[in-house]
């Protein structure tokens, strides 16, 4: 019964040690021996409408005076600011 128990085991370890050996020599066991090549990925495009390109400036002050270019306020002459918009 000893016998077998130790041959069980001298099997056992035998499957152990080669499944370990044959995953340490494949391809994706590590970084190091496999070379990678960078690849150069395109920028995504940005799409262009309405939101993207126009841009409109209003007086921090005075939330009605709108203008397609800064400058200043015509009612205070504080500068005009970017508008922000709510997404």
């Amino acid at each position: 019964m000893r016998k077998i128990y130790i041959l069980s085991l001298a099997l056992v370890l035998a499957f152990l040690m080669s499944s370990a050996a044959a995953a340490a020599s494949s391809p994706h066991a590590t970084k190091s021996k496999v070379k990678r090549t960078a690849t150069k990925r395109r920028p995504a495009k940005r799409r262009r409408n309405a939101r993207t390109t126009e841009v409109t400036y209003t007086c921090p002050m005075h939330h009605d005076v709108h203008a397609k270019s800064p400058g200043e306020c015509p009612k205070c002459g504080m500068d005009l600011e970017a508008e922000k918009r709510g997404r």
